[in-house]
C-alpha cells in the first residue's frame, strides 16, 4: 500500500458560481474541471456539507476517461488535509459506480466520490458524491470559507 504524507495548510477560497450540482453530480466540460482550484473547491464543499470525515474511509475512482487520474491526484490531498483516514482508490484510478457501491458497503465506508463521463451531454465529465450510503445526495456549493489544502 502506498502512503504519502501531506502537511495541511489553509487557503482562502471563493466559490465558483457554476458549481451547482444536481442529483447526478456536477456536470461540466473537462476544461472547466481543469481550472485552478476548481476540483479542490468542489471537494472541500462536499466535505463541508457532509460534516466531519476525520478518520473515516472513503472510496474514490472513475471510469478511466480523460483527466480521471489527474483529478484523483488533485482530490487526494484535499481529503488528506481534512483528516480523512483512508481512501480506497481503484487500481489506476479505475472503479465503476457499481464497484464503488459494493466497496462502500463491504468496507463500511463513509461514502465515495465517483468520476465519470456524463451520458446526457456530449464531452462533459461528472463528479458525483454518494455520501449517504444507501442513496446519492446533491451537495450545494459552499460560500466563502477557509479551505484546508495540503502543501508538500
Amino acid at each position: 500500500m502506498n502512503q504519502i504524507e501531506y502537511k495541511a495548510m489553509h487557503v482562502d477560497s471563493a466559490p465558483f458560481p457554476d458549481q451547482k450540482p444536481g442529483t447526478s453530480g456536477l456536470r461540466k466540460r473537462v476544461p472547466v474541471f481543469q481550472q485552478a482550484r476548481y476540483i479542490e473547491n468542489f471537494i472541500q464543499a462536499i466535505i463541508n456539507a457532509t460534516g466531519s470525515l476525520r478518520g473515516r474511509t472513503l472510496v474514490l475512482g472513475g471510469d478511466g476517461r480523460f483527466y480521471n487520474r489527474k483529478a484523483i491526484q488533485r482530490i487526494l490531498p484535499v481529503l488528506a488535509a481534512n483528516g480523512v483516514g483512508r481512501v480506497l482508490v481503484g487500481r489506476g484510478g479505475l472503479m465503476s459506480t457499481p464497484a464503488a457501491s459494493c466497496v462502500i458497503r463491504k468496507h463500511d465506508c463513509a461514502g465515495g466520490i465517483i468520476l465519470s463521463a456524463s451520458h446526457r451531454q456530449a464531452e462533459t465529465w461528472t463528479t458525483s458524491s454518494p455520501f449517504q450510503r444507501r442513496s446519492s445526495t446533491s451537495i450545494a456549493p459552499h460560500t466563502r470559507s477557509s479551505a484546508k489544502w495540503p502543501s508538500r
